[in-house]
């Protein structure tokens, strides 16, 4: 499989000495959606320049019919082959954000033994048990455009105002993308228990992690974070951030708070590499 065909980046003003960022979208969105986040970290000067991907079978990916492309495994293969095209020398340097499936695939990034930071905005893929997946999977059962509105209401912070032209034209882009034979593959993948994916081993994580969850996440349930909160403590570089006011696709509610939220991490990352070399 070959890198991706459906990246494309924007390069910001800010120092160069400070690194690229790559951002990462969820299933049923895509690259274009992480603009406002994208456009929020130009403004605010933190990364040299930043880079977003659309994911297998999402947004102008090509096509493909095998369904290894479309299992953790080749998602993670996908972006991996990306980074190193993109960053052909120095491609672990790069920080790496992603939302939910996105966050899903740079969570299985670390547990390959990459180096890059890596930023989880409410994460996919949790340990569940049959029961907890296959609520999950009735989630995206969205059939109808009220359906979709509903789906789309769910990813989103209830106490932030949405004009109903706004929620109507992402539901109907919610309809439109479920019905991708691809994005269904996608939902089986992330939906079977029988998934060897699962199995996290921790044993070859060495990245510099951070995890953002918002405290109006109605998708995932609790114990997803509490699971994650378990799984990358030793790695966590500060605080779980846990801010108000945001839902599962925070950068809808506020994509300058996430912006910022993601800056504060590259900022710890940094720091923290500094205090080491000092050691040494």
């Amino acid at each position: 499989m070959g890198p991706v065909q459906g990246y494309y980046n924007s390069v910001s003003n800010s120092d160069p000495a400070r690194p690229p960022l790559v951002l990462f979208h969820g299933v049923t969105s895509k690259a274009a959606d992480l603009l406002p986040v994208a456009l929020a970290v130009k403004y605010q000067k933190t990364f040299s320049e930043i880079v977003l991907i659309d994911l297998q079978g999402h947004g102008g990916t090509d096509m493909c019919d095998e369904d290894i492309a479309f299992s953790f495994e080749g998602m993670t293969d996908m972006a991996l082959e990306t980074l190193d095209a993109l960053f052909p020398t120095n491609s672990e340097d790069a920080v790496l954000a992603g939302n939910s499936m996105g966050g899903l695939v740079l969570f299985q990034i670390g547990l390959r033994g990459r180096k890059n930071p890596l930023y989880m905005i409410s994460p996919g893929g949790a340990s569940s048990s049959a029961s907890e997946l296959a609520a999950l999977s009735k989630v995206f059962e969205i059939k109808t455009h009220s359906s979709a509105i509903l789906f789309f209401k769910t990813m989103l912070s209830e106490k932030r105002y949405k004009p109903s032209l706004f929620v109507n034209i992402m539901a109907f882009g919610c309809l439109h993308r479920t019905a991708s034979q691809n994005v269904r593959r996608i939902f089986k993948t992330l939906t079977s228990p029988d998934e060897d994916s699962y199995k996290h081993d921790m044993s070859k994580f060495v990245a510099p992690a951070g995890l953002f969850w918002g405290k109006e996440e109605r998708l995932l349930a609790d114990s997803d974070l509490q699971y994650f909160k378990r799984k990358l403590s030793p790695f966590l570089v500060g605080p779980v951030d846990e801010p108000d006011y945001f839902g599962h696709v925070p950068f809808f509610d506020d994509p300058f708070g996430v912006a910022r939220y993601i800056g504060q991490f590259a900022d710890r990352v940094i720091a923290d590499k500094i205090k080491r070399s000092e050691r040494t």
